[in-house]
């Protein structure tokens, strides 16, 4: 189970308390960043995610679920929202009082109780399918469960620029089994990716602040911007300006020289 061990610092999602799901949000994404075989393989594949997940790759999550079992997945993994940065009293002496965040509007085609619905993008959890057609941008992380040609854009994530091609769970566990070639099998599904080719769904595994992603955003919160380093920022601004004012004369300068001659 070493490819379910906690890096440095982050042991804190490894631990749930009262946990009814058989995996904690800090195993699920050992999936991710980079790319894991070997966790997929250690969770039990497919089957073993969709068992400890407790949602039915089929037919998704329940529109009927009770309040309870909500509200024990949002606890255990959250949803798909960052928490609000909190302003230093720096920042809000200097920045005046902080508005509210206006959230995208955005939405994802979820698969519920069998049925293609549509759902916020901050209203995902680990456990939901989720469908995807060319041009879809990918809001969180996940597995592939089925789908027909699909190719996705990941430059943006990992710096990939050819479309890489998607393999189903299935394929990618059968493949393990009988020892195949698996350099070019890649069932994950990367948040900030997006979909170049083909049509499939996928299941979310990781949302929030437990991904990649969020994990490197709540981090740059935790730094202030100190006055002396807002001092350093506006000498940099004005150095830039004098930079660009003086090139602008120089070239000026030639221009009236080349006509003279």
């Amino acid at each position: 189970m070493d490819a379910l061990c906690p890096d440095p610092k982050e042991e804190a999602a490894f631990r749930v308390e009262n946990n009814p799901f058989a995996f904690s949000p800090g195993q699920l994404s050992k999936l991710y960043n980079p790319k894991s075989l070997a966790a997929f393989h250690a969770l039990g594949g497919i089957d073993g995610i969709e068992r400890g997940l407790k949602t039915d790759r089929k037919y998704g999550l329940s529109i009927n679920d009770d309040a309870s079992t909500l509200a024990d997945r949002k606890r255990v993994f959250s949803d798909n929202r960052l928490p609000a940065p909190k302003a230093s009293i720096w920042k809000r002496l200097t920045q005046g009082a902080h508005k509210p965040r206006q959230e995208s509007k955005a939405t994802v085609k979820t698969v519920r109780s069998g049925r293609i619905c549509t759902s916020s993008i901050y209203d995902i959890y680990p456990r939901d399918l989720v469908h995807v057609e060319p041009g879809d941008p990918i809001h969180v992380y996940g597995i592939l469960i089925s789908g027909h040609g699909l190719k996705f854009n990941e430059s943006m994530v990992t710096g990939e620029s050819v479309p890489v091609k998607k393999t189903p769970s299935e394929t990618v566990e059968y493949a393990i089994r009988t020892g195949a070639p698996l350099e070019h099998v890649d069932p994950f599904i990367l948040s900030g990716s997006k979909v170049m080719e083909g049509v499939g769904t996928f299941m979310v595994t990781t949302t929030g602040v437990h991904s990649s992603y969020g994990r490197i955003m709540m981090s740059l919160r935790d730094v202030d911007i100190t006055p002396s380093q807002l001092k350093y920022r506006a000498l940099l601004q004005h150095a830039a300006i004098i930079g660009v004012a003086f090139t602008i004369c120089l070239l000026g300068f030639l221009l009236v020289k080349i006509v003279d001659t």
